[in-house]
């Protein structure tokens, strides 16, 4: 279908919103028993549409949730068919439509984070209330030393090691999102920085307190223990004065290194726009993170 097309969601209509619902995303009847059951507690009507665009940019990003909403319209944007994406996408817009803080539109982007990862727990109370089942097994570890020879010639053998040696701003976003993943179980080194192994095991336990006890109309208890739980943080934490990490200062070395070497370029009546493509995030560990999933049938494993 186009991505263009939007889906009604209409609490006043349900069957026939299951029903096109089925029409343009042949989802599974077990499927769409529990988006009806989710679309009985809306308070109005939405639409929901798969941002084909995006679709395949969003799969290769093994942390980031594969939805979103258009704050500004109240609309449901998937990046993913996954029969799971709809389910989970539909609680939490009705989280959102409920008054639930998603805390976007905020400064720092790790408030945000910290957000989305305390809503996981209230979406899983949620599934609980309606009695839509979860898969609780973890699906991997993350942390584990690599094995011999694993790594290419010219990479770090231990980007993850290397990562959370230091405390800075990008190994504290990174324990945020981390801590959100219930699915995700994490192996720190020995040598592990002690505030960053800190920032995880904080971010982890806050996000379950928040939501402890709470039913899913109890959204001003959610708020508050939320924004308590992240001005904690502020404080224990200080991520407003954490340093960038060595590898972006080395990055933007090397790019002013590789600029004075280069010869100045021959003078042209219309110049085409130059465009840098070595951006800020392009880290040593980019790659790392995003493959997170990518062995999903690792057995055995130690949950911190």
């Amino acid at each position: 279908m186009s991505a263009d097309k939007r889906t009604l969601l209409d609490p006043n209509d349900i069957d026939r919103s299951i029903w096109q619902l089925n029409e343009d995303y042949h989802l599974d009847a077990v499927t769409l028993d529990y988006i009806r059951r989710v679309l009985l507690l809306y308070p109005q009507a939405i639409n929901v549409y798969v941002d084909e665009a995006n679709a395949l940019l969003h799969q290769d990003l093994a942390l980031v949730d594969k939805f979103t909403f258009d704050l500004d319209k109240d609309e449901l944007i998937l990046y993913s068919h996954a029969p799971d994406i709809f389910v989970d996408a539909a609680i939490e817009m009705l989280m959102y439509l409920m008054g639930f803080s998603t805390m976007m539109g905020s400064d720092d982007e790790w408030v945000t984070e910290f957000a989305i990862g305390a809503w996981r727990p209230m979406r899983n109370r949620i599934k609980e209330e309606l009695g839509i089942p979860m898969d609780r097994r973890p699906r991997m570890v993350i942390g584990m030393p690599p094995e011999p020879g694993q790594a290419t010639k010219g990479e770090d053998p231990y980007p993850f090691r290397t990562l959370v040696a230091h405390y800075d701003i990008a190994s504290f976003y990174q324990m945020i999102m981390l801590a959100g993943h219930d699915e995700i179980a994490v192996s720190f080194p020995s040598d592990a920085h002690a505030k960053v192994v800190g920032v995880y095991r904080y971010a982890r336990s806050a996000y379950q307190e928040i939501s402890k006890g709470l039913t899913m109309t109890e959204h001003a208890l959610f708020n508050g223990r939320l924004l308590e739980a992240i001005q904690q943080m502020e404080a224990r934490f200080d991520p407003a004065h954490l340093p960038p990490p060595g590898w972006l200062h080395k990055m933007e070395t090397d790019s002013l290194e590789r600029t004075a070497r280069r010869p100045p370029a021959p003078k042209q009546p219309n110049p085409a726009p130059q465009i840098d493509d070595k951006r800020p995030d392009d880290s040593p560990f980019a790659s790392f993170i995003d493959g997170l999933f990518s062995d999903e049938d690792e057995e055995d494993k130690n949950w911190l």
